[in-house]
């Protein structure tokens, strides 16, 4: 463990210390100004299908967001401003910080449920398991994320954080094997939802991608925070990482919701532009042991149609 002494010496390297929070800062700000406009695209264009539970969700996480940038600004006010010219300030640890983790795992949490609740959606109830494992494992890393939130504040300073550091890499790498996973289950069970019909195959590829991309993005971005912890644990490169993390878990499930409803919508569009009459008649099922019935849409030509009446008009007035 490093003596006062020696961390106040390091902390006189402002480019990896304040200045570090400062890039974090600022770049976290960039990412809440892509989730504002993620957001007003999806309360414009997509909301109005969705169910008021669901909105009040994304109402939250987006108020959340904003909160935890204003608490990332403070914590870097306080470095910044406060603790002027007083390099054993440092040492220190503002009471923002430990709303600012709270907010982080919060966020985390329920953005991690939205992703296992399509899950368990496509799965259609047949392997509740899968998504009963992935729910609890969800939970039981956000609680270790809140004691670690907890346990960090009452450390006292980022400089100390090595009496932690056993539940950091725990908390920090399950967040990173768990968001991969549930990234894999996704794009698995998208593969299968393939139906050999070019149109629905390729919108089902485009948010394969969209999944791996946003996936794939945060990954890399809790292991180089992972990574900065662990080879440069007296500075504060990782928490400027850490600062931009649950950005990252919002603007994701943002694109993916977007790109999911835009989708659907140019879809509809599509279909409700063909104008040809549709009748839509209640048959029966097939099996024996059902009573379901089924609307099935029988689509009619009207060139056709019109043609062949008048064929028949015609050879009943004996026309030639």
């Amino acid at each position: 463990m490093a003596s006062p002494s020696s961390a106040v010496s390091l902390a006189f390297n402002l480019d990896n210390t304040l200045g570090a929070l400062l890039i974090g800062l600022v770049v976290a700000a960039l990412l809440c100004g892509v989730t504002c406009v993620q957001g007003y695209v999806y309360f414009m264009r997509h909301a109005e299908r969705d169910n008021i539970s669901f909105k009040l969700l994304i109402a939250f996480l987006w108020l959340l967001d904003v909160l935890h940038l204003a608490f990332a600004t403070h914590v870097t006010y306080y470095y910044l401003v406060t603790k002027f010219l007083n390099p054993t300030g440092l040492l220190s640890i503002p009471w923002s910080a430990l709303v600012f983790m709270m907010c982080s795992t919060l966020s985390d949490l329920l953005v991690r449920s939205c992703l296992i609740n399509r899950i368990r959606r496509l799965m259609a109830h047949k392997n509740i398991y899968i998504a009963s494992a992935l729910f609890l494992s969800n939970f039981t890393v956000s609680g270790f994320g809140f004691a670690l939130s907890a346990r960090a504040h009452q450390v006292g300073s980022p400089f100390k954080f090595q009496e932690i550091a056993w539940l950091l890499f725990t908390v920090w790498s399950t967040n990173v094997f768990l968001d991969a996973l549930i990234a894999i289950i996704l794009c698995l069970l998208l593969w299968h939802m393939k139906t050999g019909f070019r149109k629905t195959d390729s919108q089902v590829e485009i948010l394969m991608r969209y999944t791996i991309h946003t996936g794939a993005l945060t990954s890399i971005v809790a292991i180089a925070m992972l990574i900065t912890y662990g080879t440069m644990q007296h500075n504060f490169v990782f928490i400027g990482i850490y600062f931009t993390i649950p950005k990252f878990y919002f603007n994701a499930m943002l694109a993916n919701l977007n790109a999911g409803r835009s989708l659907r919508n140019e879809t509809s569009e599509l279909y409700n532009s063909v104008n040809l009459p549709r009748i839509s008649a209640c048959m029966p099922s097939i099996t024996s042991d059902s009573h379901v019935h089924s609307e099935v849409p029988v689509t009619l030509d009207n060139s056709s149609f019109n043609a062949k009446s008048s064929d028949y008009d015609m050879k009943n007035r004996g026309t030639p």
